[in-house]
């Protein structure tokens, strides 16, 4: 099949090819026709996850079954006294239904590598070692690999100085950590919200991140960057309750960077 322009008017006969009416007439579908076949070749790249963009990256997830949708906590829409910008006519009314929530979007680089993510979910084998290097993989910014050893998507460490971990404790139960620097507030909301979602039937998995910034996680019998006993560690807690507690989004209309957020939940 031709390919460009030229190839359709080489096509024409030689009684109508110095006809400048038909030659123009044929060459205006030609360009149509070769526009539609580019754009058709060309499909599969801007749906590939590693091209794709924008909307297209948009479509991607929704066979790999994740948005790029984040819920984060907001601290500073609602009405109060004595706070600037949260008065009368500038702060909002908050509902007793209002969940405190804001929805932000990931942008493409950091949405490519959670779908990266989210497809090795969603082949795991369920074996511990398997969830161990998805998980750290994933948070601490190595390169992935798939299961035949074939490397996927560029590393991105996400939140610098965290230390992502998998414990097994050998009774039925899992818990993936976070020590060192308490990461940033949409990493932590990946992690509260199960966005990868790496938990065996019948077993119990908990995830944890340290009450204190820059420390190991508390425990006994071990001390490295990762755990730490008495005056070293400090308590594991739900990420979901570190969000909150952070306070974490202080929204600025007037700032280009809160174009992310989408609204209310």
């Amino acid at each position: 099949m031709p390919r460009d322009v030229d190839e359709y008017l080489a096509l024409l006969p030689s009684f109508h090819r110095w006809r400048p009416n038909f030659r123009a007439t044929v060459q205006s579908f030609a360009e149509f026709s070769v526009a539609l076949q580019d754009f058709v070749r060309d499909m599969p790249r801007q749906f590939d996850i590693d091209e794709a963009i924008g909307v297209q990256l948009d479509a991607v997830g929704k066979w790999v079954g994740r948005d790029r949708l984040v819920d984060l906590p907001i601290d500073n829409l609602w009405f109060a006294f004595d706070v600037a910008g949260k008065g009368f006519d500038e702060g909002f009314w908050r509902d007793v239904y209002d969940p405190g929530l804001a929805v932000s979007e990931m942008d493409d680089d950091m949405y490519r590598r959670l779908l990266y993510a989210k497809i090795m979910a969603n082949n795991w084998d369920g074996t511990y070692e398997r969830a161990r290097e998805i998980w750290t993989s994933f948070f601490n910014g190595d390169q992935f690999y798939a299961e035949d050893g074939t490397p996927i998507g560029k590393p991105i460490q996400l939140s610098p100085g965290s230390l992502f971990f998998v414990e097994d404790k050998g009774d039925g139960s899992t818990t993936y950590g976070i020590s060192g620097k308490i990461p940033v507030p949409i990493v932590l909301a990946l992690v509260a919200w199960n966005y990868i979602p790496l938990r065996t039937a019948g077993t119990t998995t908990y995830y944890r991140v340290v009450s204190v910034d820059n420390t190991p996680m508390f425990g006994f019998d071990v001390s490295n960057e990762y755990v730490g006993g008495f005056d070293v560690g400090s308590w594991g807690v739900p990420p979901e309750d570190k969000l909150f507690d952070l306070q974490a989004i202080t929204v600025d209309f007037s700032d280009p960077l809160s174009s992310g957020f989408i609204g209310l939940l």
